[in-house]
């Protein structure tokens, strides 16, 4: 399957550079919640958790869309996506700022996840659940590399580090996305 459709092959990279990016984030909140100016504790966390998922509530709206549209909704994601972490690094610093763009983030990926998926789904309705197993296996190899780097990009930058870190990998999908779609348009 992952030889023969280039659809998957590039859902599944662009999925696990989404993920990558949302990884690096939630890995490190933590610790900047509890460097200044927050001196929050793991508590505070949780709280960007239920406002991550005011962000992934709105992906079903672009589900439909998705369905008619995928590259479209592929494209918005990735941009969306981009645009949160370049807003993180400049306003993350202040408490509405941040709680505006882990909404903007989630929003985003969610979008791309649910996108790439029935871009996935699409190929062979027979052979869903292994398109889907080739997909999650790289969504979630790309989140723990995510996690991982986004570790060290706090270690060595703090907090603008891992909002470059998510930055440039959504660049990457955005520069991939394209080049496989240039790639499709000269095939057809």
């Amino acid at each position: 399957l992952v030889r023969r459709h280039s659809l998957l092959r590039e859902s599944a990279l662009l999925g696990a550079m989404c993920f990558a990016a949302f990884s690096a984030v939630w890995t490190t909140l933590i610790f900047l919640l509890q460097s200044p100016p927050y001196h929050y504790g793991s508590a505070m966390a949780g709280f960007f958790g239920l406002v991550g998922a005011a962000g992934a509530a709105g992906a079903p709206t672009f589900g439909h869309l998705a369905g008619k549209q995928p590259r479209t909704t592929i494209r918005i994601a990735l941009w969306l996506s981009l645009i949160s972490f370049v807003l993180m690094g400049l306003i993350g610093k202040q408490f509405w700022g941040l709680v505006f763009c882990i909404i903007l983030m989630d929003l985003g990926i969610q979008i791309a996840h649910v996108s790439n998926q029935t871009r996935i789904y699409s190929i062979a309705p027979a052979a869903r659940s292994r398109l889907n197993m080739v997909y999650m296996f790289c969504y979630f190899v790309g989140g723990a590399c995510g996690s991982y780097l986004g570790a060290v990009c706090w270690h060595h930058a703090g907090w603008w580090g891992v909002c470059s870190f998510g930055a440039g990998v959504l660049g990457l999908g955005l520069i991939a996305e394209y080049l496989y779609n240039r790639s499709l348009q000269r095939s057809a």
